[in-house]
């Protein structure tokens, strides 16, 4: 297997290096009551090519105008990116050239602003024709996002602005996974994921009432929408702990589980709320005749659990790298 591209592993500020898709079409009601007309909506998924951060736009069609529409809602909200990548849609090449056109005209008038875009600007990158797999770390979002909204709106038409706040609700949920531990501390229950990565938090929507049983057609406006949410968080949540499980089996032995280790727990009858998941440190473990341990003993927020080490996922402790006397970079040497 080929290492990772250079625009994936070299550090950089959250969304310096984006890659760009869309999701779509989902139908949206004009507005409420009988005989309303419904039109189509789509998504565009920003994705950190560091930090996996997502970023959610929603969109009303595929032309030009939608897409550079959703990139200054995205830079006003995040930052402007160094390079943007994508396939190659046709949108996507108009955008590329609006940009440089843009840039050029301002050259024109003001060299200082001029040079200051030529420095921040952004630089469009397109992976190759027939070649989806160059854009995995996006394309996996957009079938994650798309697959799981899917089931979770069904046939249900929502407006526009309901299918809006869905999606920022959605967003702040893929952007909660746990990606490894702060310190390697094993009283420090800290995790990093990628809004903490992005903003410095982590990112939880308004505490809600669990719409529970209630069916979702008998709910009403913003009950509605927190209601396919929720069904959103509870599909796609086991999807990712599956995802994560069957990450770490391989063909050869895997890694012990020691005392102070934090793991997340694959388990569907400790499902949280949105955007909370179920963390644990390793109190004790039980190992096998061979040595390996098999068994493991967890303490939660909740309580204490025993479970099958194939049902825990360790969290990596994040190394920081040492600070280097060199005056280059993070950035390659700018």
């Amino acid at each position: 297997m080929a290492p990772l591209p250079a625009s994936r592993v070299t550090a950089a500020r959250p969304f310096e290096r984006t890659g760009v898709d869309y999701a779509g079409p989902f139908l949206v009601r004009q507005g409420r009551g009988k005989g309303i007309p419904t039109s189509k909506a789509w998504v565009a998924i920003f994705v950190c090519l560091v930090t996996k951060a997502i970023h959610l736009e929603l969109v009303g069609n595929l032309k030009t105008d939608s897409l550079l529409g959703a990139l200054m809602r995205f830079v006003g909200r995040r930052c402007r990116p160094r390079e943007m990548w994508s396939d190659n849609a046709t949108n996507f090449h108009r955008a590329d050239f609006e940009i440089r056109a843009a840039m050029k005209s301002e050259q024109i008038k003001w060299p200082r602003l001029a040079n200051y875009l030529a420095e921040e600007g952004i630089e469009w990158k397109f992976i190759p024709p027939s070649a989806p797999h160059f854009g995995g770390l996006w394309e996996a979002a957009v079938r994650s996002f798309k697959f799981h909204l899917k089931r979770a709106v069904g046939n249900r038409h929502v407006t526009y602005e309901e299918l809006n706040t869905m999606i920022i609700g959605v967003e702040a949920v893929l952007n909660s996974h746990p990606l490894e531990r702060v310190t390697g501390d094993p009283d420090d229950l800290c995790v990093l994921t990628p809004s903490s990565e992005s903003t410095g938090m982590s990112l939880l929507t308004l505490p809600e009432k669990d719409p529970g049983e209630t069916p979702l057609d008998k709910l009403q406006n913003w009950k509605l929408v927190e209601g396919l949410r929720a069904d959103f968080w509870s599909k796609w949540n086991r999807t990712y702990l599956n995802t994560l499980q069957q990450r770490h089996k391989w063909q050869r032995r895997r890694a012990s589980i020691n005392i102070g280790d934090i793991v997340l727990i694959v388990d569907e009858s400790l499902l949280l709320p949105c955007g909370r998941w179920p963390l644990g440190r390793v109190t004790h473990t039980y190992p096998g005749a061979d040595g390996q341990v098999r068994v493991a003993q967890v303490q939660t927020a909740s309580g204490v659990y025993k479970r099958p080490v194939v049902k825990l996922v360790p969290l990596p402790v994040r190394v920081t790298p040492p600070v280097s006397a060199s005056p280059t970079s993070a950035h390659g040497g700018r």
